[in-house]
C-alpha cells in the first residue's frame, strides 16, 4: 500500500466557504464562486457535505470506484485529491491519513435542518432551488448513483413535508399561496387525496364552484383509470357541499367505537387436555405438532405454552414466500439475531449463512455448485440452531407450516431438526392446517409419530361449556343465553367468536357498562336472535373495516395483496393516499386490531382477516393493485419472484418473464435447484418464446444435469431440439449435440457420445468455444474407455480451441490432464497442468476448482520428493475445498496430507487427517474412498505394532473394495495385505494374493502399481529363499520415477545381496540411493547398511550413532524399529549389543501379543524372529 498524503494548506479564511446543494452545486469563498475540475470531485464534496462528519477514505473510494480493489480505489481517490492542489478549493477539505471531511462552512443543508427543527417552514422552502445536487451524475459509479438517488428522495420528502405544513398554515391567511404549494406537491404524486381535497376546497374559495368541480372530475377520472377507485367519502361530501353552495366546513371525524382490551388477548380456555399432551411430549423431548382448521386457536395455544418454557423463536410461514429459496429460513435467522443481538457465529458458519444474509460479510461467498456445497450450508444452519440454543433459546415455534412451500426451507427444517432434537438442545412446536399441508410433509409427520419421536394434536372448536366460560370471563357475567346464541352462530371457532364480538362492539350492539357487557336486547330477548351477528368471519371483518372509513379500506385492500406482512414503502403508489393518510390508516387499523407490528413492518392479525379483504376485491381492481405493488416492490429491491408474481396477477406476463429468469438465477446461486426449475417453468408458462425459450430450456437442462435426473434432462434437451429446428440455427443444434453427448457420457454410452460429437469436430464454422466443448466431451469419453493417449490428444485440442485460457473448461481440461500425467509419473506435465488449472479457476472465482487444482499440484510436488511444500500446498487446497463445501475433494486432500505427513514421520498429525476424513463419510458415504481411509488406518496400526487391528481394518477395506468392484481399490488392498503376510513370515500365503493383484493390474492397466507389484514379488521370492530371483526382478526398477518405489526396490535388493553373501554390493546399492525423508525407509536402509558393514568388518559406530538418533525421534514404525534393533544387536560392541537384542526381543513380544486373534500369523511371526 502506498503511504497516504496530507496536503499543505493554503492560508485562507475557512469561514468564507459556503455550499449550496439544494439545486445545482455551488461553492463560494472570499474569492467568489469556485469551480472543480472533475465530476468526481463535486461528488466527493456533495457526499462530505451531506454527512457533515469525517468519512473513512476506504468508504468514499468504494462508493466512487466500486469495481476496483481497495488499493486501486484509494489510489484513484488520491489522484482526484491531487487535482485540487494549489487551487482555492483545496482549503475546503480536511485531509487526514484515514479520513476526509469538510472544514467549517455554511450550507443550505445545514440551514434547512435548522429551519425544520424550529418549524420555520417558509424559510426552509426558500432554500430549495431544485432537487439535491441537481445535474450531478457520475458515470461508472453505480454505488454512488444509488446513494445520490436515496439522498434526493430524502430531501424531496423533507420538502414535501415542509410544503404540506406550510400550506396548512397559509390556508386561512394566504389561500393563493397555499393553493400554489398544494399544486407543486401534487406534481410529484397526484394520488394524495387529502391534498386533492384541500385543493378542491381552495379552488372553490378562490375561483368559484365550477373550476373546483372540474378539478374534482379530472381527479375522479384519473383515480378510476389508474386504480379503479371512487374518491373517498370525505371528498364526495366536500364536492356535494360545493354543488349546493354551502359554506365549506371541516368534516367531523367519525368516532371509532371502543372495543374492550380484553378482546385483544382473551384468556385461554377449553384446552386442558391438549396442554397436558404437549407437556408430556415436551418432557419426553418429542416434536409437537398442532393441527386444525383456520381460527381454531392453534397459534394462541402454541405461544401460550411456549411462553411458560422460557425464550423461544417464533416463526411464521407465509404464502408470499413461494418461489423464494430459503425465505422462511432467512427470516428465522434475522429474528434470532434480533432476539440474541450478541450471537456470534464461527467463521465457517458465518460465511455459509451470509449466502442468505449478505450483510454478515463484506465478501460474498462463491455460488454453491455441488451437492457437497449444499450439505455444508445445511450443516451451518444446523449449527446456527445449536448456537441459539446455547444462547438460551429453548424452542423453535413454527406457525402456518402449510405456507412453507419453498423446498429449500423444508429441507433445512428436516435436516436440522433431525439432528438437534435427539441432542435435546432444542424443542420444536409446529402448527398447521392439515387440509392445506403438503401431503409429503404430512406423511413425514405421521411417520415421526409412528416412530415415537413426535406427537400430533388435532385441535377442535370449543365446546359450548368452554365458550360459556370464555364469555363469562370476558363479560363479567354468566351470559348463558348470549353464549348459546354466540355458539350457534360461530360453531365454537375462537377466531369467528372474537371477530363477531368485535363487530358487535364496533356496531354499538355490544357495550361496556360498569365493567359488564350489555346489549339493547337484554331485558326482552328470549335467545338473542335479535343480535345482528354476521354469518361468517369474512362478513364480520368487512363490517368492521367499513366502519373505519374509506381510506382504511383502501390501505388494507392493497396490503392484503402485498402479503401477510408488509412494509409501508412496498405499498407506496398502490393506495392513492398520501403518506399522512396512510399513517392515519395504519394507526386506525392497528387500534381496531386488524393489523399488528411485525419485524418487517406490519402484518394482519390473522390470515383470515387478510382473506376476507381479498375476497371482496373485484378482478380489475386486483389486477390494477398487483401492477402498482409490482412497481413498488421493484423500487424497493424486493425478491424477483415476488415482483414476478404480482405482474402475473396483473396480467403483465411478458414483463413477468424477465423477473422469473432473475428469480431462477438467484435460486441457482444458492443451489436451490428445485426453486430455480420452478421459476424457469413459470417463465415458460408466461409465454417465453423463440431464443428466450431455448435459453430457459437450456438452463433447466443444466439444473437436471446437476441433479442427475436424466429423464427430465433428456426432456429439456428434446424441447431445445424442437426450438432449434424452428429457429434454423446450426449453432444451437450443435449446442444440443454437445449437451446430448454429455448425457451419453453420464449414462455410460461413451461410443454414442463420440458419434454425436464427430460431425461437430469437422465443422470449422462453429464457434471455437463450442468446438472446445466438443473435444472436451470426446476426451472424457475416450478416457473412460481407457484410450488414454487419444483422450489426452482430444483434451489438448479442447484447450487449443478454447478462446480463453482462463475459462472453466480450460481449468477442467488441465485438471484432467494433470491427473493423467501424475498417474503416468510425468511429474513435469502434472505440475504444469495443475498450475494452469489453478490460474483458470482463480480467474473464474471457482473455489471448488481451485481446491482440486491445488490438490493435484500438492500431490505432484509430494511425489517429486518435496514433502514440506506438498503439505503446505495441500493445506491451502483443503481450505479452498472446505470453503466450497466440496466433501469429495476434502477427502482426497486429507488422504494426500496423511500420506506425506506419515512419510515424514508426523504420525499424530497424519492420524488427525485420517480421523477428520473419516468423519466426512457419515453424511456422504463413498465405499471406494472409505476403503482407502481404512487401508491407511491399518497402516497406522501397523506403525504402532498393532498388527491384529491392522489386519482387521485392512480386511474391512478389502471387503469394501470387493463391494465396489473397482479394480484399483481391489488391487491396492491386496498389495497392502501382501505386505502383512511378508512382515509376519508367511511368504507362501502371500503368493496367491500377489497373483490376484497382478491379474487386476494387468487387466485394468494400472501401470502406476507395477513397480510396487514387482518389488513385492521380489520380496516374496527373497523370503522364500530365492535371493537371485529377487535381484533379477528388481533390475529394471532402479530408474523408476517414484523415489519411494526406488527406495523400496533398493532395500529389497540390499537384503538379497546380503542373503547372497555379497555385502559389498548391498552397501554399494544403498550408498548410491537418495533415500526419501521417510523414517520407515531410512530405518530399513540403515539396518541393511549395519549388517553389510558388520560383515565387511568395517566401523559400524557412526551408523549405530545414526540409528540411535533415528530411533530417539520416535517416528519409526514398530516393525522397522525391530529390524533396526536386530541389526544393531549384530553390529554393535558386545556391551551395547546385549541391550539392543533385549529391546528387539521386547518388540517381538509386543507385536506377537497384538496377534492373539490371528494365531497362524502369531506362530509364523514368532518362528521368523525366534
Amino acid at each position: 500500500m502506498k503511504p497516504e498524503l496530507t496536503f499543505v494548506r493554503l492560508k485562507l479564511d475557512m469561514s468564507h466557504f459556503a455550499l449550496r446543494l439544494l439545486g445545482p452545486l455551488e461553492i463560494t469563498s472570499g474569492k467568489g464562486k469556485l469551480s472543480l475540475p472533475t465530476r468526481k470531485l463535486w461528488a466527493i464534496i456533495a457526499y462530505l457535505a451531506s454527512q457533515n462528519e469525517p468519512v473513512e477514505r476506504g468508504k468514499l473510494a468504494g462508493l466512487l470506484w466500486e469495481e476496483a480493489d481497495e488499493e486501486r480505489a484509494r489510489a484513484n481517490l488520491r489522484q482526484e485529491l491531487y487535482r485540487l492542489r494549489g487551487t482555492p478549493a483545496e482549503a475546503l477539505l480536511l485531509v487526514k491519513p484515514e479520513t476526509l471531511a469538510l472544514v467549517e462552512h455554511t450550507s443550505d443543508l445545514l440551514e434547512a435542518q435548522r429551519h425544520f427543527r424550529s418549524g420555520d417552514y417558509s424559510r426552509a422552502l426558500a432554500l430549495f432551488r431544485a432537487e439535491f445536487a441537481a445535474g450531478l451524475a457520475v458515470r461508472g459509479a453505480p454505488a454512488f448513483e444509488d446513494w445520490l438517488l436515496l439522498e434526493r428522495e430524502h430531501w424531496q420528502g423533507k420538502w414535501a413535508e415542509a410544503a404540506r405544513k406550510q400550506a396548512r398554515e397559509l390556508e386561512g391567511s394566504q389561500p393563493s399561496q397555499a393553493k400554489a404549494l398544494y399544486e407543486r406537491i401534487l406534481e410529484a404524486d397526484p394520488f394524495q387525496e387529502d391534498i386533492q381535497r384541500a385543493l378542491i376546497g381552495l379552488t372553490a374559495q378562490l375561483e368559484g364552484a365550477a373550476p373546483a368541480l372540474q378539478r374534482y372530475e379530472r381527479y375522479k377520472a384519473l383515480l378510476s383509470k389508474e386504480f379503479s377507485l371512487e374518491p373517498l367519502l370525505e371528498t364526495t361530501q366536500l364536492v356535494e357541499q360545493i354543488r349546493r353552495g354551502q359554506t365549506l366546513a371541516p368534516q367531523p371525524i367519525q368516532a371509532i367505537s371502543s372495543i374492550p382490551k380484553a378482546l385483544s388477548q382473551p384468556p385461554l380456555v377449553g384446552r386442558e387436555l391438549e396442554w397436558a399432551a404437549m407437556e408430556a411430549a415436551w418432557q419426553a423431548g418429542k416434536a409437537i405438532y398442532l393441527s386444525g382448521p383456520p381460527g381454531v386457536g392453534k397459534t394462541r395455544l402454541m405461544l401460550e405454552f411456549a411462553s411458560t418454557k422460557g425464550p423461544f423463536l417464533h416463526l411464521e410461514g407465509r404464502p408470499s414466500d413461494s418461489g423464494i429459496p430459503y425465505a422462511y429460513t432467512t427470516r428465522a435467522i434475522r429474528q434470532s439475531l434480533a432476539l440474541l443481538p450478541g450471537l456470534v457465529f464461527t467463521n465457517w458458519v458465518q460465511q455459509e449463512i451470509s449466502r442468505l444474509l449478505p450483510e454478515l460479510t463484506q465478501e460474498s461467498p462463491p455460488p454453491i455448485t455441488s451437492e457437497d456445497g449444499k450439505l455444508r450450508l445445511l450443516e451451518a444452519l444446523t449449527e446456527w440452531i445449536r448456537l441459539i440454543a446455547r444462547g438460551g433459546v429453548g424452542a423453535i415455534v413454527a406457525d402456518d407450516l402449510q405456507f412453507v412451500t419453498d423446498a429449500s426451507s423444508i429441507e433445512v427444517a428436516a435436516y436440522s431438526m433431525a439432528r438437534v432434537l435427539p441432542e435435546r438442545v432444542m424443542h420444536s412446536i409446529t402448527a398447521f392446517r392439515g387440509e392445506e399441508l403438503n401431503p409429503l410433509i404430512l406423511q413425514s409427520i405421521h411417520g415421526q409419530v409412528e416412530q415415537g419421536t413426535a406427537v400430533l394434536i388435532e385441535l377442535q372448536p370449543l365446546e359450548l361449556g368452554s365458550l360459556q366460560k370464555l364469555v363469562q370471563q370476558l363479560s363479567g357475567s354468566e351470559a348463558r343465553l348470549f353464549s348459546k346464541r354466540l355458539y350457534q352462530a360461530t360453531g365454537g371457532n375462537p377466531l369467528f367468536t372474537l371477530e363477531t364480538l368485535r363487530s358487535l362492539f364496533a356496531a354499538g350492539e355490544l357495550r361496556l357498562e360498569e365493567g359488564i357487557w350489555a346489549t339493547p336486547y337484554d331485558d326482552e330477548t328470549e335467545n338473542y336472535s335479535e343480535l345482528p351477528i354476521p354469518p361468517s368471519v369474512r362478513e364480520a371483518v368487512n363490517r368492521r373495516v367499513d366502519r373505519l372509513g374509506g381510506a382504511v379500506r383502501r390501505f388494507l385492500e392493497a396490503a392484503s395483496l402485498a402479503g401477510e406482512s408488509f412494509a409501508l414503502e412496498e405499498l407506496a403508489g398502490a393506495t392513492a393516499l398520501s403518506e399522512w393518510e396512510e399513517l392515519e390508516a395504519i394507526e386506525t387499523a392497528a387500534r381496531a386490531r386488524l393489523i399488528q407490528p411485525t419485524a418487517e413492518g406490519y402484518g394482519f392479525s390473522h390470515d383470515l382477516v387478510r382473506r376476507a379483504l381479498l375476497d371482496g376485491l373485484g378482478l380489475e381492481r386486483r389486477k390494477l393493485l398487483h401492477r402498482k405493488l409490482a412497481e413498488g416492490l421493484e423500487r424497493s429491491g424486493a425478491a424477483p419472484a415476488r415482483i414476478a408474481g404480482h405482474l402475473e396477477e396483473a396480467g403483465k406476463l411478458r414483463q413477468a418473464i424477465s423477473w422469473r429468469l432473475r428469480a431462477g438465477e438467484a435460486a441457482s446461486r444458492v443451489y436451490a435447484n428445485r426453486e430455480a426449475l420452478e421459476q424457469y417453468q413459470k417463465a415458460l408458462q408466461d409465454g417465453a418464446q423463440g431464443q428466450e425459450a431455448f435459453e430457459i430450456h437450456a438452463a433447466r437442462a443444466e439444473l437436471y444435469q446437476t441433479l442427475d435426473e436424466r429423464e427430465d434432462w433428456q426432456a429439456e434437451l428434446a424441447a431445445m431440439s424442437e426450438l432449434a429446428s424452428a429457429l434454423q440455427d446450426p449453432v444451437q443444434e450443435a449446442r444440443i449435440a454437445v449437451a446430448l453427448a454429455e448425457l451419453d457420457n453420464r449414462s455410460g454410452r461413451f461410443s454414442q457420445a463420440m458419434e454425436r460429437l464427430e460431425p461437430l469436430l469437422q465443422d470449422a464454422s462453429l464457434p471455437a468455444s463450442l468446438l472446445a466443448q466438443a473435444f472436451f466431451g470426446r476426451g472424457q469419453a475416450l478416457l473412460t474407455l481407457g484410450r488414454t493417449d487419444e483422450a489426452q490428444a482430444q483434451l489438448q485440442k479442447a484447450l487449443n480451441f478454447e478462446p480463453s485460457p482462463l475459462s472453466e473448461l480450460a481449468g477442467n481440461a488441465h485438471l484432467v490432464l494433470s491427473d493423467q500425467a501424475v498417474q503416468l509419473n510425468d511429474l513435469e506435465a502434472g505440475l504444469y497442468h495443475a498450475r494452469q488449472a489453478l490460474q483458470a479457476f482463480e480467474s473464474t472465482l471457482n473455489r471448488r476448482g481451485k481446491g482440486m487444482a491445488l490438490r493435484n499440484l500438492g500431490r505432484a510436488i509430494g511425489i517429486g520428493g518435496d514433502s514440506p511444500l506438498a503439505i503446505q500446498t495441500l493445506k491451502e487446497a483443503l481450505r479452498e475445498s472446505t470453503a466450497a463445501g466440496d466433501v469429495v475433494s476434502q477427502r482426497h486432500i486429507l488422504l494426500n496430507l496423511f500420506k506425506f505427513e506419515f512419510e515424514s514421520g508426523a504420525l499424530e498429525v497424519a492420524l488427525g487427517h485420517l480421523e477428520r476424513g473419516r468423519e466426512l463419510f457419515y453424511e456422504r458415504p463413498d465405499p471406494l474412498q472409505e476403503g482407502i481411509f481404512l487401508n491407511n488406518l491399518s497402516v497406522i496400526h501397523r506403525m504402532r505394532g498393532e498388527f491384529g487391528q491392522a489386519l482387521s481394518t485392512l480386511s474391512e477395506a478389502l471387503a469394501l473394495a470387493e463391494r465396489t468392484g473397482i479394480a484399483q481399490g481391489r488391487a491396492r488392498r491386496r498389495m497392502s495385505l501382501v505386505e502383512y503376510y511378508l512382515d509376519l513370515g508367511q511368504p507362501q500365503g502371500a503368493l496367491p494374493i500377489l497373483e490376484e493383484a497382478r491379474q487386476l493390474i494387468h487387466t485394468a492397466k494400472l501401470d502406476e502399481l507395477r513397480a510396487w507389484l514387482e518389488a513385492q514379488y521380489a520380496r516374496q521370492a527373497l523370503d522364500s529363499g530365492q535371493p537371485s530371483t529377487a535381484t533379477q526382478r528388481l533390475e529394471h526398477l532402479s530408474t523408476t520415477p517414484d523415489p519411494h518405489d526406488r527406495a523400496r526396490a533398493a532395500w529389497i535388493r540390499g537384503l538379497a545381496w546380503l542373503a547372497l553373501n555379497t555385502p559389498e554390493r548391498a552397501l554399494e546399492q544403498l550408498e548410491s540411493l537418495e533415500v526419501p525423508p521417510n523414517p520407515a525407509f531410512q530405518a530399513r536402509a540403515l539396518a541393511v547398511r549395519l549388517e553389510a558393514l558388520q560383515k565387511l568388518a568395517q566401523d559400524t559406530a557412526p551408523a549405530i550413532h545414526e540409528a540411535e538418533a533415528l530411533l530417539a525421534a520416535g517416528t519409526i514404525p514398530l516393525m522397522e524399529a525391530l529390524e533396526l534393533y536386530r541389526a544393531m544387536g549384530i553390529a554393535a560392541r558386545p556391551a551395547k549389543a546385549r541391550a539392543y537384542r533385549q529391546t528387539a526381543t521386547s518388540l517381538v513380544s509386543r507385536i506377537a501379543a497384538s496377534l492373539e486373534a490371528f494365531p497362524e500369523f502369531q506362530k509364523s511371526f514368532l518362528e521368523r524372529y525366534k
